[in-house]
């Protein structure tokens, strides 16, 4: 889907006082042949030939896509508001657009037909009423980033009309706020964010001259005293490498860091090296028997909704903005929406799962035969893609049919010559 053709920004001084204002003009081009439109049950369904866009959880309501826009914005400007000037071409009339369905349970099973809400349908107002809605502020080293959700689409339900946006504009009012003050980067999360955000040009490339302090853990290895020998070597080759490392077991941090809980004290160590010590991987070396989790909320919004407290998320450690513990609201139920959680993190976090110390051993030896001897043949020949159904199946394709063939025209096949 073509979203970027234009970028540019508004500065507006104000001179009374020292404050200023600033507009980003963002130019979205959305595409018929972006789309597919099909039919199930003599209702229209809208289909995303590409993986850029989702659709919302609102059972009842027409299934419109949506699509995220992310884009860099100052570090020390906030959000304060988003509007979009567009042109629209009628691409269906006298249509009912499908309403959005539960999701399908795990066990296969259909979940009870949903009909079409009144409250939606029986309007001739456009829906969805605002085509721009903000969804959050990021903020990653020295870099923020805002995203919104975008409707390509309006659909006048009374009406039965169907249009898509075109030459659009989508303009995002800032306004001075509190100024990110994260560890600059090096040029890693640069890069990420560079393929991430849909104004690239915006991004300000870092200063990676500055000079390595000796005392730096860049790569940070969390385990239990019993397994410290199995995880030394991989610890040893890191730092070998060009990238300090250094071992800390769960019964350091727990009586060295403050925190209301294991979790708690496990993720303020990892906030004070990452502030004071330039770190930027760490590695949970065991089980949650060896390193605990954070169990977090969750919400399934079935035709009878479903809670569960104890979804282990390790995303909780390293993430530093907004709310440090995710438990704004002192529920103890911890990461719901409500608490203002930051979902982009600061680190890079990954788990060896983990229960005995053959188990690290093994894990620890396929790292480092891989890292130091990687295949040079015949590394893959084959690939299969798999999913589970979780939305509507339509000309024969379930959403994890369409998504797996996005996935593979878009990132795999373009830089691999298997079969």
């Amino acid at each position: 889907m073509k979203a970027r053709l234009l970028f540019f920004v508004l500065l507006t001084i104000i001179v009374s006082g020292f404050s200023y204002g600033q507009s980003i003009r963002f130019a979205l081009d959305f595409s018929t042949q972006d789309f597919q439109l099909g039919e199930i049950d003599s209702y229209t369904v809208i289909n995303p030939l590409e993986p850029t866009c989702f659709f919302r959880e609102m059972p009842g309501y027409p299934s419109m896509p949506m699509r995220v826009i992310t884009l860099a914005i100052p570090a020390d400007l906030e959000f304060e508001g988003c509007s979009i000037d567009a042109g629209a071409t009628v691409v269906a009339e006298n249509i009912r657009v499908y309403p959005t369905q539960y999701p399908v349970p795990t066990d296969g099973t259909r979940a009870q037909w949903v009909g079409p809400d009144p409250a939606v349908y029986d309007r001739n107002d456009r829906y969805p009423r605002d085509l721009c809605t903000y969804t959050g502020t990021h903020d990653q080293r020295q870099y923020r980033y805002i995203t919104l959700e975008v409707s390509p689409f309006s659909y006048y339900p009374k009406e039965g009309k169907l249009e898509i946006l075109n030459q659009a504009v989508l303009e995002v009012r800032l306004k001075p706020g509190k100024r990110n003050t994260n560890p600059p980067d090096d040029g890693v999360v640069y890069s990420l964010l560079s393929r991430l955000v849909d104004n690239p040009e915006a991004l300000t490339p870092p200063d990676t001259k500055s000079p390595v302090n000796p005392n730096d853990v860049q790569y940070l290895i969390i385990t239990d005293n019993i397994l410290v020998d199995a995880f030394q070597p991989l610890a040893d080759w890191k730092t070998q490498k060009g990238i300090p490392a250094e071992i800390l077991t769960t019964q350091t941090i727990f009586s060295s860091w403050v925190g209301a809980t294991d979790q708690l004290k496990l993720k303020a160590c990892l906030q004070d090296y990452y502030q004071n010590k330039g770190l930027k991987w760490v590695l949970l070396g065991g089980d949650d028997t060896h390193v605990p989790d954070q169990d977090c909320y969750g919400w399934v919004n079935t035709a009878t909704p479903t809670e569960d407290n104890t979804i282990p998320a390790d995303l909780f450690y390293g993430c530093f903005d907004n709310q440090f513990d995710w438990n704004a609201d002192g529920d103890n139920r911890i990461g719901e929406p409500e608490d203002n959680i930051d979902m982009a993190p600061e680190l890079f976090i990954g788990r060896a799962p983990v229960q005995t110390d053959s188990q690290a051993t093994a894990f620890v030896n396929k790292t480092l035969q891989y890292e130091k001897v990687p295949p040079q043949n015949s590394f893959a020949t084959e690939f299969v893609s798999s999913g589970i159904q979780l939305w509507n199946t339509w000309d024969d394709h379930s959403d994890a049919d369409w998504r797996s063939e996005a996935m593979w025209s878009e990132v795999i096949a373009p830089a691999w010559s298997g079969t």
